[in-house]
């Protein structure tokens, strides 16, 4: 609505220049002007070609005027979006076994959330990302509720499948936790999904390519 409101204060800014122009330039006999119909179609559609200029030049500015720290952010959640998260969130049953820093990562953006080191200036993204970290956070209370880091192959990996021989009863309670789970990271992803859709909209300079 802003802009709006800009753009139509250029635009009477500048019809008003044109008409102090003509009031001083314009013949004296109208019938001067009226009997030159090359003249009223040339200005005509030079008028009309600068109101949609100003409304175009209007939605470009609008669109470029994230602050540093929003570009930053968004940088950060793009990047989360196509690779760590995507793998943890969407691509992985969560019963299976994942690299245990994965879930640290999780911990430590919510970390950072908590303590006003991760948000966003722009309200109606920051909005959506607080819905998503307390989804994400939901997910890694779960998570740590109901597994323990395992060392395999010398790395700490975190999943619900059991690393021991278990009984069949306990086995059915893990899938099920595990399916929970994965239920859980599938509502985290699409808040992602749907706040990444955004930051693209309203942050194109964090699709800017870095020199």
């Amino acid at each position: 609505m802003a802009r709006i409101r800009q753009t139509l204060a250029r635009i009477g800014s500048g019809a008003a220049a044109i008409a102090a122009l003509c009031w001083l330039l314009w013949p004296s006999d109208l019938k001067e002007v009226l009997s030159n119909p090359e003249a009223i179609f040339a200005f005509s559609t030079l008028l009309v070609v600068w109101v949609f200029t100003e409304f175009k030049f209007s939605e470009e500015v609008q669109l470029r005027v994230s602050s540093p720290n929003d570009i930053r952010v968004a940088r950060d959640f793009i990047r989360l979006h196509s690779n760590e998260f995507r793998y943890l969130l969407k691509d992985t049953d969560l019963f299976q076994f994942v690299d245990a820093n994965l879930y640290s990562q999780v911990n430590n953006l919510r970390r950072r959330h908590e303590t006003g080191k991760l948000e966003f200036q722009h309200k109606e993204l920051n909005e959506k990302l607080s819905a998503f970290v307390a989804d994400l956070e939901v997910l890694g209370l779960f998570v740590a509720q109901h597994t323990v880091p395992e060392l395999i192959g010398g790395v700490l990996r975190t999943g619900f499948k059991p690393c021991e021989t278990v009984t069949q009863e306990e086995y059915d309670q893990l899938i099920t936790l595990s399916l929970e789970a994965n239920d859980l990271a599938s509502k985290a992803w699409e808040r992602l999904d749907a706040l990444v859709a955004m930051i693209k909209k309203s942050v194109p300079e964090a699709l800017d390519i870095e020199i």
